[in-house]
């Protein structure tokens, strides 16, 4: 720690010593969701389903229950089962931009929200949302609440400091481009100020003064519970979640239940528990053969330059990258039957060039392709029952030659 920056926090700590207490809430401005369509009158709404065999079916969905979904219309409906669900997708609904100057708060399950109001009182806090409403959660959800905006300058340290092994909550201030951080207790939080344990002395700290809180929080293990993605990207983790008259209901957290209008949600996925996705996983063993003396080493939801992964023109968020000549084997967990996805030359390279793909389980051949540079995508959708390990190799093609074997793979995932 700097010495001009531990010194600005000891003072922060003596000024705020004077402050009395005033009511637990905590007021930053909210997610400034726009919504893209009015839903007068309930109306269901036109939704994208991703089932669990790579089929997508489009239609209006009319319901979501504990059973399943309801799609179509009052005269002819559909009806899937939840187990054969990945998502719902709304394509009409549009990206909404969260203000400046809101504040962000990130919970121990990765849900992210943004909120008008956040109180800390003892064990509980009370949230206001714009969307969702006012509900209560238990304060050990808390993992970080960040008072100020996101900024590429300091990011990187905030990252950090989430990362950073520690047996007490920081309190974390910004000076210039620097970050930095006092170790202790955090308690009650109020539009003035926040109680904090500093070497057993519990004081008020300004809250405008500080950049953000850090709790210390056990890892919270990889859950089966839906997630809701709404409009302004923040995503959280839900229970029961239903669909009737296009309005979505559910909790959090043990919270609910809360409810919103399915104009402002982007997609409710179910995937967990029913889906792994390689890019989420630690390959067992990665070999590279270089063509000269350049490795290029494979890479995780990002293209080789740090791009979204793209094929046939159209972007994905999970996946992989890989160059020839590249070997990556994989423990496969046990209980999935498939492995889907797709596969082609990355969109970016403009030279005629030809990879070869093989995916091999426990040794044998499941899949086996050459791709080319602009050219649509291959589908992968190979039985993996009952296999132990997994084995995807890039080579060069029929040319001979890597130049531009990028190939992406594009969503491939594990899937029960």
């Amino acid at each position: 720690m700097s010495l001009s920056v531990h010194h600005q926090l000891i003072d922060l700590v003596k000024v705020s010593c004077n402050q009395n207490m005033v009511a637990v809430v905590l007021s930053f401005l909210a997610a400034g969701f726009v919504s893209a369509r009015s839903l007068s009158g309930g109306e269901p709404v036109d939704a994208e389903v991703l089932l669990l065999d790579g089929k997508i079916v489009s239609q209006t969905l009319m319901e979501v229950s504990e059973s399943g979904l309801t799609l179509g219309t009052s005269a002819e409906q559909q009806k899937i089962t939840l187990d054969r669900v990945l998502s719902i997708r709304f394509p009409a609904t549009r990206r909404a931009l969260v203000p400046e100057g809101s504040l962000a708060v990130q919970l121990v399950d990765g849900s992210q929200l943004a909120a008008e109001g956040l109180t800390v009182a003892g064990a509980d806090v009370a949230v206001t949302h714009r969307m969702l409403g006012s509900f209560k959660l238990p304060a050990s959800k808390l993992k970080t609440i960040r008072f100020a905006a996101a900024d590429p300058q300091v990011e990187a340290g905030w990252s950090e400091l989430q990362k950073r092994p520690s047996k007490k909550d920081m309190i974390v201030i910004r000076k210039q481009d620097v970050l930095d951080h006092l170790d202790g207790v955090i308690g009650a939080i109020d539009e003035q100020s926040i109680r904090f344990v500093l070497d057993g002395e519990e004081v008020p700290i300004k809250r405008e003064k500080v950049y953000g809180l850090i709790y210390v929080r056990k890892e919270a293990a990889a859950g089966t519970s839906p997630r809701v993605e709404l409009a302004t990207g923040e995503a959280v983790a839900v229970t029961r979640p239903t669909v009737t008259g296009g309005r979505l209901s559910f909790g959090i957290g043990g919270s609910g239940p809360l409810s919103c209008d399915l104009s402002g949600v982007k997609r409710i996925d179910f995937s967990a528990g029913k889906v792994v996705y390689l890019s989420n996983l630690e390959p067992k063993d990665v070999r590279y053969v270089p063509f000269f003396d350049f490795t290029w080493e494979y890479r995780r939801d990002r293209n080789f330059d740090g791009k979204p992964l793209t094929v046939g023109n159209k972007p994905y968020a999970k996946g992989l990258a890989v160059h020839s000549r590249t070997t990556l084997r994989y423990r496969l967990p046990t209980g999935y039957r498939r492995l889907q996805g797709l596969v082609g030359i990355d969109d970016e390279i403009r030279v005629e060039n030809v990879a070869l793909v093989q995916i091999k389980g426990d040794g044998q051949s499941l899949f086996q392709k050459e791709v080319r540079g602009g050219q649509g995508p291959e589908v992968i959708d190979v039985e993996i029952s009952g296999q132990s390990e997994l084995e995807i190799y890039v080579d060069y093609g029929s040319d001979g030659l890597d130049i531009g074997d990028r190939v992406h793979l594009a969503d491939i995932r594990l899937v029960k």
